[in-house]
């Protein structure tokens, strides 16, 4: 209940256009880990192939997918996917799922939960 109304309260506080602060610098992790990297691009302009060390993924950004399935799981672009995003031109946050959004965290936390007794009584 104390997390809840904590959550909430922060929530409260965040612009209500951008994703919450945990998948910010979440992606800005990822970004990060991504620069090592090779992007190949198909002549499908929304498919890549994204080397990564002597391993291959095939993104789809059209699809919002990774052969990883890191990205399909979660709905956060995985590092490949990252990789392949930015090298359209794109902004990475555009790929994320709409769950992250502020909006949705604070619908998330709109209801309360109530007190409970003590098994006791």
């Amino acid at each position: 209940m104390r997390r809840h109304a904590t959550r909430k309260h922060s929530a409260e506080q965040w612009n209500d256009d951008g994703n919450y602060p945990n998948i910010v610098t979440t992606m800005s992790m990822l970004a990060n880990e991504c620069s090592g990297c090779q992007v190949y691009v198909s002549e499908h302009k929304r498919e890549y192939e994204v080397e990564d060390g002597k391993a291959h993924f095939l993104i789809s950004l059209t699809n919002k997918t990774c052969v990883c399935g890191q990205w399909q799981v979660s709905g956060i672009p995985c590092k490949h996917g990252i990789q392949a995003i930015l090298m359209s031109g794109s902004e990475p946050s555009s790929f994320l799922s709409e769950l992250f959004s502020v909006k949705k965290y604070k619908v998330a936390h709109e209801l309360p939960i109530h007190p409970i007794p003590d098994k006791e009584l």
